[in-house]
């Protein structure tokens, strides 16, 4: 428990980090390039990050089948794990290294991007860097994660958040200094440098045992992490099609300014997103582990709170933007960027209704049975970028939250949870009622208490923002505590809070 609850605080800390680069940097961002070069930053940041893709879902896979032989004890399997997994991270980082070399010098990407405010030259160095940085990321993030996979999860992401404050820092003075987009992507490919130079570093100090090593890696442990990479790889690209196909499709349709509106909306909606998913990250090694030791009922117990927990999380912020959205991007970017209502509305709409089924999907995630997940998550995503293509003429910028409720309303909402409950032999219907009767019911009050307080809220901005956002709060938990939880569920509450005291 006090390993959970210390891995919450650092993802927590992880969060507020996150927040600050976002509402610290895009305005300094803003301030000295203009929205249409922010906007092919963006652009380029967005096409390099398929690189990501090359993973395969073998950080995911692998790291899950690290954490499971280290709770079993079994250091020697998991030597062996960590070399292959290594071997073949070092393999993708080295070849992609030099295709995208080649890739940068010979393709005319600033005019595949439609750019005009970066060079062609540039656009190639930029994108070289850029995508250098997200290929050894992959080596780095095996690295970085070996202390999760001892079940000390604060510590790896408390190295995470000191290579982030590094990273925000150097990039302030960056820009602050007069740096161009390539001294910007340099900047960043050094900050993860130094961040898995400072773990190897300690792991040869602290975990000798633990520190990686590609000598003597076995070629059948690589194919045999493949299949389930293979499909966290899925996951991956679809993650990818979702966030950076639709980045590209705005700047090949409407161009950089367009492009810095969507992002810094969807940034700023994606607040909600981030609440369940930073409490996610810190759960999921601990559910890999009650898999491992084949704790079902714990594991059910877990479930039916987590989805009602992360549903309230969700609401509680998304109910506050969706009346203060447009104030907040209007203050954040400085007047430079003016909101759009309909699209702040339709994003936090997704990202609400989809908040069930990613809360189901840890379950079937860090257990590596993630099967119908990769499924539907990859046909969800390819058919909304469809769906935004086809209706982009007609919708504009909201086709793209429109595709996406759109495909996982057929893909993701009862495929998802369905096969999370017969992985845990819950029963399916009774849960799924109960979910959805209480996310309508917890959105509508919600909504109902932020309007209110929106038409009385007063003071400068923040405190009207904050007004807002404590009413829709305390409404949105209220309903939860009352409606959603049983007696037995609000006791285990109560005995954790009683925990989290006692420490």
């Amino acid at each position: 428990m006090k390993r959970v609850l210390t891995g919450i605080t650092a993802v927590w800390g992880g969060q507020l980090i996150s927040m600050a680069e976002a509402f610290a940097i895009v305005p300094i961002y803003l301030a000295y390039w203009s929205a249409g070069r922010y906007g092919e930053w963006l652009a380029l940041s967005a096409l390099v990050a398929y690189l990501g893709t090359l993973d395969f879902g073998m950080n995911m896979a692998g790291g899950n089948k690290l954490t499971q032989l280290y709770a079993k004890g079994d250091l020697a399997e998991y030597d062996r794990y960590q070399r292959a997994a290594l071997f073949f991270y070092m393999g993708i980082a080295v070849v992609g290294t030099a295709v995208l070399g080649l890739l940068a010098v010979f393709l005319p990407i600033s005019q595949l991007l439609g750019f005009h405010d970066t060079t062609p030259r540039e656009a190639g160095l930029v994108t070289f860097l850029l995508g250098s940085q997200v290929l050894w990321s992959l080596p780095g993030g095996l690295i970085m994660g070996i202390y999760r996979t001892t079940g000390d999860l604060a510590t790896s992401q408390w190295v995470r958040n000191s290579t982030s404050i590094i990273g925000i820092a150097a990039s302030a003075a960056c820009l602050l200094f007069g740096g161009g987009m390539a001294t910007m992507a340099t900047v960043q490919l050094t900050c993860l440098a130094i961040g898995v130079t400072g773990v190897l570093i300690d792991v040869h100090r602290r975990f000798p045992e633990l520190m990686p090593s590609l000598w003597g890696a076995d070629m059948v442990l690589v194919r045999e992490l493949v299949r389930p990479s293979a499909l966290f790889g899925m996951i991956i690209l679809s993650e990818a099609v979702r966030l950076q196909g639709t980045v590209l499709l705005i700047s090949s349709l409407l161009g950089g300014p367009a492009v810095a509106l969507f992002v810094s909306s969807r940034t700023l909606c994606n607040a909600v997103r981030q609440l369940a998913g930073n409490l996610q990250s810190a759960f999921w090694p601990h559910i890999t582990a009650l898999d491992a030791q084949k704790r079902e009922s714990t594991m059910r117990d877990f479930h039916r709170l987590w989805v009602l927990g992360s549903i309230t999380s969700c609401v509680c912020v998304a109910a506050a933007i969706w009346f203060e959205g447009t104030d907040v991007i209007r203050v954040w970017t400085h007047g430079k960027l003016v909101g759009d209502s309909n699209l702040l509305r339709l994003l936090l709409l997704q990202l609400v209704l989809q908040s069930p089924w990613q809360a189901s999907s840890l379950i079937t995630a860090a257990s590596s049975k993630h099967d119908r997940l990769s499924y539907s998550y990859l046909a969800s995503s390819a058919t909304a970028l469809l769906i935004a293509a086809l209706t982009y003429s007609r919708l504009g910028l909201i086709a793209i939250p429109v595709g996406s409720i759109s495909a996982e309303a057929i893909f993701c909402y009862h495929f998802v949870t369905v096969d999370t409950c017969k992985r845990i032999a819950e029963q399916y219907w009774p849960f799924a009622a109960r979910q959805w009767s209480f996310l309508g019911l917890v959105w509508g009050l919600a909504l109902l208490a932020a309007w209110g307080m929106h038409i009385v809220a007063f003071g400068p901005s923040p405190f009207r923002w904050a007004e807002v956002g404590i009413a829709s709060s305390t409404a949105a938990v209220a309903v939860f505590w009352i409606v959603g939880l049983g007696a037995s569920e609000r006791n285990m509450i109560k005995g954790l809070a009683g925990v989290v005291r006692a420490r």
